[in-house]
């Protein structure tokens, strides 16, 4: 329900019309979509997508709701981060877009080098040259 309220499509998905999304984002080059797991219980913690448009990949996040206040989106982030720039070597910028009151979020993409740039109706643009 959070993650629901966070995003910045709030409607519900169908099945359906997430399998044709999830397809094509395993079809789309310029989209790398990563999940983040515990090692030691597999147990799943969040899901990272980057979005690439010429040079500036725009990420999201989306933490398992068991595995929130935890600590665990600041090393999920820079791992993403770092194992994304390794396959995406031609990206200089990563761009966050995170609504005002998602102050979680905020401090994640604070806590791994992200800077406040503006502010597009009630959405925080956040970026970090990588």
């Amino acid at each position: 329900k959070l993650a629901r309220m966070m995003s910045h499509t709030t409607e519900v998905v169908e099945w359906g019309g997430h399998s044709k999304w999830f397809e094509a984002t395993l079809e789309n080059s310029k989209r790398c979509l990563l999940m983040c797991f515990i090692n030691k219980t597999d147990t799943n913690v969040c899901v990272v997508r980057f979005d690439v448009v010429d040079n500036v990949a725009t990420i999201s996040i989306n933490l398992n709701p068991s595995m929130r206040n935890k600590g665990l989106s600041k090393p999920c982030l820079q791992g993403s981060m770092a194992h994304f720039k390794s396959i995406f070597n031609d990206v200089d910028c990563v761009k966050a877009k995170i609504k005002a009151e998602n102050i979680a979020s905020r401090r994640a993409f604070e806590s791994v080098g992200f800077s406040f740039i503006s502010n597009e109706n009630e959405i925080g643009v956040y970026t970090v040259s990588i």
